[in-house]
């Protein structure tokens, strides 16, 4: 059996140690400090419910600036998986810096160069940092928490961290207007681009802990191919694995709704001016859902399948509420998502067992953005015949399916009479 397995840090269901050290703990604790850090600055930027307004303050039509939208997410989406790749062959905090630094540069364009092919080149930076940093931040953190004897402790770092993204969404959202009217396109350009850097150093001041790594010997282009295979075939062929793959992307790829959630607000008989307030009551009862993880971080799957059942049933009660109240349900049914979605993000960084776990965890991504887009391209065939209310009601119906397979999916495999259970992250063992 392999050291990882034999372990006291966590047991085979992966519940937290009895009685964690204190390094440990301090260790955990330093790990999410760095996280908040982290989310904190890389979404204080004010620039991101203005950009729309600057493209077309330029000259730029409403299909100009969904052109450039389709180039953002088509960067992402093509490069989601290699990214992921040399996010298990080099250093991950540096990965991170040059994304977000990459990404600042690329806002620093928009407000210094206002031009279709200064817009154009920014959102390829903006890709390129959604593929550096996706599944490379995740599996940074578990391996620095899984070196501290911490991993138990990933879902409660992760929560905490996601909620305070969230809190710092709406910070900047908040302070966007404000921001604007003081010194225009130019000021809010450059607290962005700052912010950006700063993000850049603290990604920096993650640990870098020690890990396996498959063909590294060979180099160059047949290290990167052994990587690469490495973490498709440990997502083929181990059905753990696939499953919590599976689970993980369509929690994601769920988190599209909230695009629609002003239209909603709208339709519910909101004025312009409140439909923001309304929509932010939605973005904090995500952060609470996102906190409240580590409360709950060993909830049993069935539990994840009632509160996505609840989930769904909120959110068609609130879209077809017809009330402003209503999205307050909307609100709560958006927080089960992201809860759910924490836990399942937890459940597979605890089942991946081979050497490429940001190569395995990108493909979560880049299940997400196939979801995604057949989540708008089935909004866009629904609204021609429904409301805008009927149309959030509908998005229940993956989220019911999610909630059915979820309980089965995410359960662990009975192990085989007389095996020892393996920790996760733990390697499986070797025959003598």
């Amino acid at each position: 059996m392999s050291q990882h397995a034999a372990s006291a840090d966590e047991t085979s269901a992966g519940a937290p140690a009895a009685d964690p050290s204190p390094e440990s703990r301090a260790r955990a604790r330093a790990t999410g400090r760095r996280l908040r850090l982290f989310f904190g600055l890389h979404e204080l930027v004010p620039l991101f419910p203005l950009y729309p307004l600057l493209f077309a303050d330029h000259g730029l039509s409403t299909a100009g600036i969904s052109g450039l939208l389709a180039l953002w997410s088509v960067t992402a989406f093509v490069l989601e998986v290699p990214s992921g790749v040399l996010g298990d062959m080099f250093s991950r905090r540096w990965l991170l810096a040059v994304g977000t630094a990459v990404r600042a540069c690329g806002f620093g364009l928009w407000v210094a160069f206002p031009s279709p092919w200064a817009f154009a080149a920014g959102f390829l930076c903006w890709g390129l940092c959604d593929a550096l940093t996706s599944g490379t931040l995740e599996s940074l953190i578990y391996d620095e928490l899984r070196a501290a004897g911490a991993s138990h402790r990933y879902a409660a770092v992760m929560g905490s961290g996601r909620a305070v993204s969230l809190l710092s969404t709406l910070t900047a959202m908040t302070l966007a207007g404000p921001v604007f009217a003081l010194g225009g396109y130019p000021l809010v350009g450059m607290i962005s681009l700052g912010s950006g850097l700063a993000c850049a150093v603290a990604a920096l001041r993650f640990s870098e802990p020690p890990r396996d790594q498959v063909g590294r010997e060979d180099g160059g282009l047949r290290w990167y191919v052994a990587t690469f295979r490495a973490g498709v075939s440990e997502v083929r062929r181990d059905r753990v694995v696939l499953r919590a793959v599976l689970i993980a992307a369509s929690l994601h790829s769920m988190t599209a709704i909230d695009e629609y959630f002003p239209m909603l607000a709208r339709a519910n008989g909101a004025s312009t001016t409140m439909v923001p307030v309304l929509v932010a009551v939605t973005v904090v009862c995500a952060a609470a859902g996102s906190g409240l993880v580590g409360r709950t971080a060993h909830a049993p799957p069935a539990v994840l399948g009632l509160a996505l059942l609840a989930s769904a049933g909120l959110m068609v009660a609130g879209a077809l509420s017809g009330l402003q109240a209503g999205m307050l349900a909307v609100g709560v049914s958006f927080g089960l998502v992201q809860w759910a979605l924490v836990l399942a993000d937890t459940r597979l960084q605890d089942a991946i067992t081979g050497p490429a776990r940001a190569t395995v965890t990108s493909v979560v991504g880049f299940g997400a953005e196939v979801a995604s887009v057949g989540f708008y391209l089935g909004a866009g065939a629904l609204s021609t015949v429904t409301s805008t209310s009927e149309l959030l009601a509908w998005f229940a119906v993956p989220l019911v399916l999610i909630a059915v397979a979820a309980p089965r999916w995410l359960r662990r495999e009975p192990q085989p009479p007389g095996e020892v259970p393996r920790a996760p992250g733990a390697e499986p063992p070797r025959p003598a």
